[in-house]
This record gives C-alpha cells, structure tokens and sequence, in this order.
C-alpha cells in the first residue's frame, strides 16, 4: 500500500511542480528527486540494524525457491501486472494524456490526487471485506478493474479531448485505484503465505525481481506504444491485463490449499482440521507443524465425515484421504508435510523414517525405532482414548526427545 501510495504522491506534485509549463520547473523535478533518494539513503544508513541469531545454519537460496511453481507463476503473473497494470500507469500516463486529450498537466496531478485518495480511504476496508475470500479471484478483480480503466482510457485518447477526457479519466483513476487496492492486499501476502520460514526473503525477493522487471520493461514496450498512435499504449495495456485476469483465475486453482484463501482476522491461529481418535500421524503432524511450519497453530479432530465441512471454512486438512498433506505416494503425511514447507533438517528426515515406519504397519522395519515409537503411540491411545487434544499435549514432549535424539545422531554422522 505504502509504495502505490507513494508513486501516486510523487505524480501529483510532479503534476503541480510542472503545471506553469517553464522548463525549469522540470529542472527542479529532477532536482526534487536526486534530494529525496539521497535523504531515503541518509535514513537507510542511519536506521538500527538489530543482528538476528539464526537458530541454525541454512544452505537454501534462490535454487530451492524456485522450484515452487507456485511461486513462479506468482511471480510471472506479477511481471504481467506491473509491466501493464501499474508502470505504464505511473510513468507514461502523464504523456499520453498530454498528448492525446490534451489534459493539462493541473488535471493530470489532480487524477494522480484522486488515486492516492482512493488508496488511503479504501485500502483498509478492502482488505478487511477481502478476509477469507479466495486471493487469485480478489486478484482477477482487480485485474478487470484495470481492463475497465483501460477501456476508458483508450476512449479517452481517441474520442475525447480537454474537459471532457478529465472526467473519463478521473473515473479511470477511481477503478484503478481500487485495483491498486486488491493488488496490495493478494499479491505479496501470497508469496510470503506461500513461503516455509527459511526461504521467506528469497520468496520475496523473488517477487521483488519481477516488480523491477516489470518496471523495466512496461516504460520500454509502453514508450513505443506511446509514439505508434492514440490508442496503442491503453489497448495493449487492456489486453495484458485480460491474460492477467485468465492468469489469475488459473493460478488460484493450482495453488496449495493452505494459502488459497486470505485469512481470517477474527482468528490469529491457523486452524488445521483432521480426523479424531489420534494415533502415530496426527499426533507427529501437529507437533511438526508447531515447531516448524506455524507456532500458533490450532489443530481440530473431527469425525472423518465433518473433516470436509471444517476445511471449506478455511481449515487446512492433514492426514485424511486425498487431501495434500496426507498420505501420498509412499509417503505418510508427516512426510507430505516435510516436503511442502521445505523443511530441509537432516534430523527431520530421520524423524521422518521413524514416524513412517510406526505409522504405516507394512513398513515397521524402514527404522529400528518405529517399534518403539508405536508401542508408545498405542500406549498414550490407550491412556487418553479419543481425548486428543490432552493426548498431544502429553505426547509432544516425546518428540521433543526423540528429535533431539536424531538431531545428536545427524550430527555425530
């Protein structure tokens, strides 16, 4: 929100600064802008640099990001928005309108005024009717808002001049900026939701890389657009955002189940729903993913049949029959869940052969430990019956040991 804001700022008093038409008024805006990145420089210097204790050493880097698909459609899809979407906006808007419908340069900060505006009165309640709803449709949303603002656009370079094409465009700008909004409240929030906690800052930068390519190459390819006629800049624009829109609405369906819903504010904890009556995986699985993957997470043990219904209001479902973090291939879902969040820990992966093997009976023997492990699985059921969640509590210490078990066996090895 912050940096839109800032970008239709920076177009609203460039468009008073230069209003008169002398050309030293241009002078002085490039003057203003050398002045504030040297003052964002003298604050990046001066700001505390608080030195964080990495828990463990990592090796993952860009490689391992990467490999998320879902990341990379995120990031291609974000390239697409920027380049059509948001540089062009904020860059060559102000020509064409100068040049086509001849809006002055008073109206033109005016429109980037009604931006800002918009953005500062709308982001925060978009964002909060935006909780619980699917990000990639949110997305699409805002897309087609922009095709919208295009359209209008384009109507205005070809058919409308002065006074005229100031109204059309203003309205533009009102629809922009509403996208602007949904844009900011999907977008980043997606890939750092998407990101296990070692590789967050590459996911982001990531991101970040096809937010500067955008910019890079949507002033380029929109400059030459500019030039070829009336129409050519808004209509290319439109027709990206069109794929943007189809793109959005692709990505949604491929995305994991975890993140592709916004979360809920009245909630701060991450529901996780499973089956009830909790043996070796659904007691291993919510240890896990309180450790590693979400400190705060709230688990619910249900009955098989209500597992479904739980997880259409947001819950994200572990070890139950088709479901991502459950038993796949020849993995149990103590492993799925390992392999989604990346959790590249030597120790887990012994962890993981010992939870396998007591969990699936066909593969007892894959660890001399599974034996144990079951023995005491079975001995807690026993103990507790279906009252799981006092089951996981108790039990949990149990892995605390055992991990730091495998962690001194990985280690010696």
């Amino acid at each position: 929100m912050t940096s839109l804001v800032g970008i239709g700022c920076g177009g609203l008093v460039g468009g008073l600064i230069v209003a008169t038409g002398r050309p030293s008024d241009y002078e002085l805006l490039v003057v203003i802008d050398v002045v504030t990145f040297l003052v964002f420089a003298l604050v990046l210097l001066a700001a505390p640099i608080r030195a964080v204790r990495s828990p463990a050493r990592t090796t993952v880097g860009y490689r391992d990001a990467l490999r998320d698909g879902s990341l990379r459609g995120l990031a291609l899809l974000n390239l697409v928005l920027v380049t059509a979407g948001i540089a062009p906006m904020f860059v060559l808007l102000p020509a064409y309108l100068k040049t086509y419908p001849r809006v002055t340069e008073a109206g033109i900060g005016a429109l980037y005024a009604i931006d800002v505006l918009v953005v500062l009165a709308l982001q925060m309640p978009i964002t909060r009717a935006a909780e619980g709803r699917s990000r990639m449709r949110l997305l699409a949303v805002g897309s087609a808002l922009w095709i919208v603002a295009w359209s209008l656009l384009l109507v205005c370079g070809v058919a409308l001049s002065d006074g005229t094409a100031a109204v059309a465009a203003a309205v533009a700008m009102v629809l922009y900026a509403i996208g602007e909004s949904l844009y900011a409240t999907v977008v980043i929030p997606t890939a750092a939701a998407l990101a296990p906690d070692a590789l967050r800052g590459r996911y982001l930068a990531v991101l970040g890389f096809s937010w500067q390519a955008g910019y890079l190459v949507g002033p380029a390819l929109g400059g030459a657009l500019l030039v070829a006629g009336a129409g050519m800049l808004p209509a290319a624009a439109l027709v990206a955002c069109c794929g943007a829109t189809a793109g959005a609405i692709l990505l949604g369906r491929s995305l994991p189940t975890a993140v592709r819903l916004t979360p809920r504010k009245e909630s701060s904890q991450m529901q996780w729903v499973t089956r009830h009556d909790a043996h070796v995986d659904r007691i291993a699985c919510p240890w896990l993913i309180r450790k590693f993957v979400d400190a705060k997470a709230e688990f619910i043990y249900v009955a098989q049949d209500q597992v479904a219904g739980v997880a259409a209001k947001g819950a994200i479902p572990f070890d139950v029959e088709g479901v991502e973090l459950g038993h796949r291939g020849n993995m149990c879902s103590f492993e799925s869940i390992i392999e989604k969040y990346q959790l590249r820990d030597p120790a887990l992966g012994l962890l993981a052969k010992i939870v396998h093997g007591a969990d699936v009976a066909r593969d007892i023997a894959l660890s001399p430990q599974a034996a144990g492990l079951k023995a005491i699985a079975d001995g807690f059921a026993a103990l507790y019956g279906t009252r799981d969640h006092e089951k996981l509590a108790a039990e949990s210490p149990v892995y605390d040991a055992l991990y730091e078990w495998c962690r001194r066996q990985t280690a010696a090895a």
